[in-house]
């Protein structure tokens, strides 16, 4: 659908069948307006998340547009507790590791990988000493390595060697010098395999591996240069201000826009009001970022364990050639008409009391 009110910019609606298509119909609209005479910077992509923005940058980049990233990378994901399945953690707390011994958090995540739930107990014993001692828990940990097991005030603490003895072989290794081909397969040796972007990372020179660099910069959030001349893929939150001539917004199901708690039943009914003129706002000064035109996509199924994962509303569930999908539902503003995206004018636009849940009836 296309609407274009005199003195506004026209607004546009498309349903894709799934995100992939959806992904691709942005890179695709985008290499259309760069066709037609548009300036890479002329053109924004506006994401709900990051894994949104990093697929369609992909698209985007696979059909040789430059793109600037606007859009925070999220949270390093992963099971503690299962080999494998927490690759990024365990680098991430590593490196943070290498350019601070007595970071507390890096060091509780290190010490509980695969076994965090047993070596819970154990890291409350060692808090206790640490605090009897009136030291920080590196300091203790560094006192306890230096006893024998059987000089130590805490049995518990032998569950820590193997971790610790892994960390201490790590940072020896890094602290001696590597060639960058020998710090790859090192890291790859202690469950930490490097993408492609952790390798450039560690420098041009073979001889010498920046663990440095890849330390400071390997999980740092990306800056965006906001003067180059790229399609800008940004969050929905990032478009404020902006100015382009086409704005392509994807993602417009509810759970992305508006958020879950304008939509969920779960919250109350205040709530939800308050929320979905929160997720009004928002969505609205992403369109006004567009001088020209306005084009809103979102798809209209996924796997069932895609929306699950990215907590969209869904309306159905199927099953297709063995496979199970749901039928997600539009966005509350999918519409695009005046009367959806006219802020309510009796919404509340704050809860007038907080009310506290009882974790275990919510």
């Amino acid at each position: 659908t296309r609407t274009r009110p005199p003195g506004r910019p026209a607004r546009e609606s498309r349903a894709l069948d799934d995100p992939a298509a959806e992904f691709a119909f942005a890179a695709a609209s985008v290499e259309e307006c760069l066709a037609d005479g548009f300036r890479p910077g002329d053109v924004a992509v506006a994401v709900p998340n990051a894994a949104w923005g990093e697929r369609i940058a992909a698209e985007l980049e696979g059909r040789g547009i430059a793109v600037e990233r606007g859009f925070d990378s999220g949270k390093i994901k992963g099971d503690p507790r299962t080999e494998g399945r927490y690759a990024d953690l365990k680098l991430a707390a590593f490196l943070r590791l290498y350019l601070d011994p007595h970071d507390f958090t890096s060091l509780r995540s290190w010490l509980g990988f695969g076994d965090w739930l047993l070596r819970s107990d154990a890291f409350l014993e060692l808090m206790a000493y640490a605090r009897d001692h009136e030291t920080t828990v590196p300091e203790a940990v560094a006192q306890l390595r230096t006893q024998r097991d059987a000089d130590r005030s805490s049995t518990i603490f032998g569950k820590f060697d193997g971790p610790l003895d892994e960390l201490d072989e790590l940072l020896r290794a890094y602290a001696g010098g590597l060639s960058r081909d020998a710090a790859v397969a090192l890291f790859e040796a202690h469950g930490m395999p490097l993408s492609p972007r952790h390798v450039e990372l560690l420098g041009d020179d073979p001889a010498h591996a920046d663990i440095e660099r890849l330390a400071r910069c390997g999980f740092a959030k990306p800056v965006e240069d906001v003067a180059r001349d790229a399609v800008h893929v940004v969050s929905y939150a990032r478009c404020h201000g902006r100015h382009v001539r086409t704005v392509f917004v994807t993602g417009l199901v509810n759970g992305f826009l508006p958020a879950n708690d304008a939509v969920d039943d779960k919250f109350t009914i205040d709530h939800r009001r308050v929320a979905l003129e929160r997720e009004r706002a928002l969505f609205l000064d992403v369109l006004s970022c567009a001088s020209e035109r306005a084009v809103c996509t979102r798809f209209v199924r996924d796997l069932l364990e895609n929306t699950a994962f990215t907590k969209v509303q869904t309306s159905r569930v199927f099953v297709r050639d063995g496979e199970r999908f749901a039928r997600v539902t539009p966005s509350e503003f999918a519409s695009l008409t005046d009367e959806v995206l006219s802020p309510a004018p009796d919404a509340p636009r704050e809860l007038p009391t907080k009310v506290l849940y009882n974790v275990s009836t919510v």
